[in-house]
């Protein structure tokens, strides 16, 4: 008996010291690298997957290095995808420079975010823009230990995850550390449109004669306001949604590359008569305003619907 207790605690130990150590070695395993939490750069190296491509499949690619470059202030953060592609046969790999995210600071680090930005890619020396890659919901958190990133690359879906990385001195450049915020977007005038308002039901397209309100705010962001609307117009009064004028505020304004606004917007929720209409909740509201023209699409709670308007007339004079 006094063997056996022998035997276990020498086995007890062993799987102490193996667990400690290395199994080929001996040597003690370092901890995981954790990128400097007061430093403005921070390295990850990971997976990324894009879906959507051509022949319907996803496309994954290890060893992806990301760089995060922040500003001092912690509020804009710069993205940098070294050696990047978005599929199997795309025949040249880029370095992706995604310029001025905003940024959250949480309980374990930070929320990155952004919807239309135009990302850069360097080509010879210089940083075109890719304006068919625009990036649309934009959800980055990041801790000096690991990040995650999705978002849309013009149509393509993106998803990464990366632990951080400790590159050798000098294998990466200084591409995005220039820190420069992006120029305020200068917001247009507010405006009334007229125009056609098409609610997408099982049945078919409902259309609608409507106007629309545009409001701006000096931060980038405005209300548009559905004048005497509805989501179900295809139900009889009493049965669906009344006529109200509906307010979607909340709506971020950009600027494309050619000076156009864009309009953008996920998960807000509709006000009419003080009221929050949680069914109807607003997702994916994509649109421009080009001269005199406001176009948008979105779903209402489980409805598409879309606006196509010029400025009206009464407004003009």
């Amino acid at each position: 008996m006094k063997n056996l207790r022998t035997l276990f605690t020498a086995l007890a130990l062993c799987g102490a010291l193996l667990t400690a150590c290395d199994d080929d070695n001996g040597v003690e395993l370092p901890p995981p690298y954790e990128n400097e939490a007061d430093a403005s750069v921070w390295f990850y190296q990971g997976t990324i997957k894009v879906s959507e491509q051509a022949d319907g499949s996803t496309y994954t690619e290890d060893d992806l290095v990301v760089k995060l470059v922040f500003n001092d202030e912690r509020t804009r953060c710069n993205i940098v995808m070294y050696n990047a592609r978005f599929a199997g046969n795309m025949p040249v790999r880029l370095d992706i420079v995604i310029n001025g995210a905003d940024v959250t600071v949480t309980d374990t680090g930070y929320r990155i975010t952004g919807d239309g930005i135009v990302p850069l890619y360097g080509m010879g020396g210089s940083w075109p823009q890719m304006p068919e890659y625009t990036l649309t919901g934009l959800t980055v958190t990041a801790d000096t230990r690991a990040v995650k990133l999705s978002s849309k690359f013009g149509t393509f879906p993106v998803e990464y995850s990366a632990e951080a990385f400790e590159p050798a001195d000098g294998a990466y450049g200084d591409e995005g550390e220039e820190f420069e915020l992006p120029e305020p977007v200068p917001p247009p005038s507010d405006a009334t449109y007229d125009g056609v308002f098409t609610v997408f039901s099982s049945t078919g397209p409902e259309t609608d004669e409507l106007q629309v309100g545009l409001t701006f705010d000096d931060y980038g962001f405005c209300k548009i306001i559905l004048y005497k609307a509805t989501f179900t117009p295809w139900l009889p009064p009493g049965d669906g949604m009344p006529r109200m004028d509906i307010e979607i505020d909340g709506v971020k304004c950009g600027i494309d590359p050619l000076g156009n606004y864009t309009l953008t917007g996920d998960d807000i929720m509709p006000v009419a008569m003080g009221k929050e209409f949680d069914d109807y909740i607003v997702s994916g509201l994509h649109g421009s305003i080009t001269g005199d023209h406001l176009q948008f699409s979105m779903t209402c709670g489980t409805t598409p619907a879309a606006y196509d308007g010029l400025v009206s007339e009464q407004e003009e004079e």
